[in-house]
């Protein structure tokens, strides 16, 4: 309520601000909400609850992207916070199928209104867990027809309005067949060229090495984009986290559906995206999944009882208190820095009456204040333009 009367206030930076408030607890409610997915799922499959609930909830926490976007008012905390909650939803035993398939519905929809991109990079994902046996218990006609009916009453409102405001439903996509609604017709051949890639497979498949796995070490190979270690070692650990548990029959399953599903957002990624990295930032919610539930299965007997760790853990604690200093490092060294040439005290200047914004002085790390009708801005990005309609 207080985000909402901040929104409504006339000072634009006050709803700004509540914008970036509501999206950073998007993103803690989410990692908590993930948090008791892993300890949902250690329960089925014989693992140490604890140190699942732990360790997942660290992983989503300490890994840069996640502080970055969630600070930002980025759309992408609102698809990890649906991602989180549908997967809590498979791992549990529904006591009412349409209570269930109403509330997956209801979060389907607010997927899908986060972002359209995760109709690509995370449905099929979730298609995949239900085909390997995750949430299989939602695959009733009674759930089925309380899903559709619930996520077509979040999604037609945004679509009404999107028709009334922009002229077309999915604007800005699908223009050549729905209509370009209030853009012509060179701003949309624009704005399709710059959320497309003309990248071969071997390209593509080489920005999914350096997007993810090794995004931010050594040279930037994309000049002006955002080239910092936000990933951290949550791709390494999760690929790890993923084979350890396929080696346990208990947690095979699981593992066959993570890795499957992470598969698809990759493939997903891939062919319909312009290749950044912060597109893959869904695929922190199976990667923290894989490390906390892998983790749980080191610190499980052979019989699947849980034994007394207290000893055991004292290293683990350790290795999750330095890894969840690396969001706080990367913003104490690098708060306003670039790699482009402009160091703190620089700013580029924007009076309010200009009709066009230039995005090179938007970032990652943004700093907008106001001071006497002057717009300062850090930390540009690369050369892209965007008209903005005056009034």
């Amino acid at each position: 309520g207080v985000l909402h009367v901040m929104s409504l206030a006339s000072d634009a930076r006050d709803g700004a601000v509540a914008c970036q408030m509501l999206h950073a607890s998007m993103l803690l409610v989410s990692a908590f909400v993930l948090a008791d997915c892993a300890a949902l799922f250690s329960n089925t499959c014989g693992v140490n609850e604890r140190v699942a609930r732990i360790v997942s909830l660290c992983a989503m926490l300490s890994t840069p992207w996640m502080i970055v976007v969630g600070s930002l008012a980025y759309s992408e905390s609102g698809i990890v916070l649906a991602f989180a909650c549908i997967l809590n939803v498979f791992a549990r035993k529904p006591k009412s199928l349409p209570w269930a398939g109403f509330m997956l519905g209801v979060l389907m929809a607010v997927l899908i209104g986060s972002k359209a991109s995760s109709i690509i990079l995370v449905v099929p994902a979730l298609m995949a867990c239900l085909a390997l046996g995750i949430g299989r218990a939602c695959l009733n006609w009674k759930c089925m027809a309380w899903g559709a009916l619930a996520m077509t009453i979040g999604l037609v409102p945004w679509l009404a309005r999107n028709w009334y405001y922009a002229g077309s439903p999915f604007f800005p996509l699908a223009t050549n067949l729905v209509g370009l609604g209030w853009w012509t017709g060179e701003q949309s051949v624009r704005w399709n060229q710059a959320h497309a890639s003309d990248a071969n497979a071997m390209q593509r498949a080489l920005a999914v090495w350096n997007q993810l796995f090794v995004f931010g070490v050594g040279t930037n190979p994309t000049a002006g984009e955002p080239w910092k270690w936000f990933w951290g070692a949550l791709p390494w650990l999760g690929v790890i986290g993923v084979v350890t548990l396929a080696f346990r029959r208990a947690t095979r399953r699981v593992a066959i559906a993570l890795a499957g599903g992470g598969a698809l957002m990759v493939i997903g990624w891939m062919v319909a995206t312009h290749l950044q990295s912060r597109f893959l930032i869904p695929l922190a919610v199976p990667l923290s999944l894989a490390c906390g539930l892998a983790m749980a299965s080191v610190f499980t007997g052979a019989t699947h009882e849980q034994y007394s760790t207290t000893g055991a853990l004292k290293p683990l604690r350790m290795a999750l208190g330095l890894w969840a200093c690396l969001p706080g490092f990367f913003l104490a060294t690098d708060a306003f820095g670039d790699d482009h040439g402009l160091q703190p005290h620089q700013h580029r200047r924007f009076t309010r009456d200009q009709p066009r914004l230039d995005q090179r002085s938007l970032g990652l790390h943004v700093a907008i204040r106001r001071n006497d009708g002057i717009l300062h801005a850090s930390h540009r990005m690369p050369d892209l333009q965007t008209n903005i309609p005056q009034g």
